[in-house]
């Protein structure tokens, strides 16, 4: 298979299989489908992220995928994992001491994927942070003129509509001074970008990022 690796050898593999009955895709968004930041959905409707974390964490097992699709007849996904015989082996236990957590401090997320911002909430919400969400800019300034104040607005950089996440926190800003910024994209490669990054004091964490990652951002971010 193309998607198969040199270090993915063992003798034996577990797999899950995954299949719908959609519309399919064709060869040419197949070939691209385990990309970061590939989707065929419009700016706003996805972020082309889903696949290529899937990805990541099949490869950090050494092992591989496969998909097959065909146009109005669905799509399958096979993952597969090295199959070990080792009845001894024990899950991974995380250790929370080396998670940073919050102390119910208010933080506002503005994240117009619905599924991602279900995400990050229940992420936030689990380390300990007061959270309440938005799904675009204008409904964060609504939410921030009628709210008490937030103490960290966290928002998506990429959003449909005239605001996008940096002129949101420009507004948030005037509107609440003192107020800690953590912006997220994909997108911190493209020469504009960076060129914005390096000219604001804002916060960037760039996606796909690791939950310990957001949690120590955010810790450090409200402890300045």
């Amino acid at each position: 298979d193309p998607r198969r690796q040199e270090d993915c050898d063992a003798d034996r593999y577990v797999m899950i299989t995954v299949a719908d009955d959609g519309c399919g895709m064709p060869a040419h968004d197949i070939e691209r489908a385990f990309e970061p930041f590939f989707t065929t959905k419009e700016v706003g409707q996805g972020s082309g992220l889903g696949l290529s974390m899937v990805w990541g964490f099949v490869r950090q097992s050494h092992g591989f995928a496969e998909i097959t699709s065909e146009l109005m007849n669905g799509t399958t996904i096979s993952l597969y994992f090295p199959a070990t015989d080792d009845e001894d082996v024990q899950p991974a236990q995380p250790d929370a001491q080396q998670v940073p957590t919050g102390r119910a401090e208010r933080i506002l997320v503005v994240e117009d994927d619905a599924l991602v911002r279900q995400s990050l909430v229940a992420q936030l919400e689990r380390l300990g942070y007061t959270i309440v969400a938005a799904g675009s800019a204008a409904e964060a300034l609504q939410i921030i003129a009628e709210s008490p104040p937030f103490d960290l607005l966290f928002t998506d950089v990429i959003m449909p509509g005239e605001m996008n996440g940096w002129t949101l926190a420009e507004v948030a800003l005037e509107q609440q001074p003192g107020l800690r910024v953590l912006l997220a994209s994909g997108y911190s490669e493209d020469p504009l970008m960076r060129e914005r990054r390096l000219q604001s004091p804002l916060s960037v964490l760039t996606k796909p990022f690791r939950r310990t990652e957001l949690a120590e951002t955010i810790r450090k971010l409200l402890d300045q």
